[in-house]
């Protein structure tokens, strides 16, 4: 199951991937590297404007986030995944697109193959932190999955 999340596939396994002759992540990566905490923790406001999370009209939702948010560590976005005996192949697979998002939507990179055959494939009119601002929803979208 995805959520409005990165599905690897082979030649993206990670958030970020590097350039395959120099092996050199992009430039906007190192741009962004260079305001890094300790050099590994991103400050997700810093590159990030709230309304990728919700809308910014849900002011209690918007205050809350910017209470709980902390850093982030970078690796999850330059780590690359291993997938071991055939991966997830012989799995029920899932994945959930938030299209509700007005602000830098999930691109098609992010969902990649699930778009094909195989997959269930379902479209949330809902912010990508549905899990917040619609909350049933995304519960009765999981269970209906399960």
């Amino acid at each position: 199951m995805f959520f409005d999340a990165l599905v690897p596939r082979p030649g993206r396994m990670a958030g970020v991937t590097r350039d395959t002759d120099t092996g050199a992540y992009p430039e906007w990566w190192q741009k962004r590297k260079e305001k890094f905490v300790d050099g590994y923790r991103m400050v997700l406001w810093e590159d990030y404007p709230v309304d990728m999370l919700v809308p910014p009209e849900m002011t209690e939702h918007v205050q809350r986030l910017q209470r709980l948010i902390t850093t982030h560590p970078a690796r999850p976005w330059t780590d690359e995944l291993v997938l071991e005996n055939g991966g997830w192949a012989g799995l029920r697979r899932a994945y959930v697109h938030c299209v509700g998002q007005k602000y830098r939507k999930s691109s098609e990179l992010m969902v990649g193959p699930a778009r094909e055959p195989g997959w269930d494939f379902v479209e949330l009119d809902a912010p990508r932190n549905a899990m917040m601002t619609h909350p049933e929803l995304v519960a009765d979208t999981l269970v209906s999955l399960a």
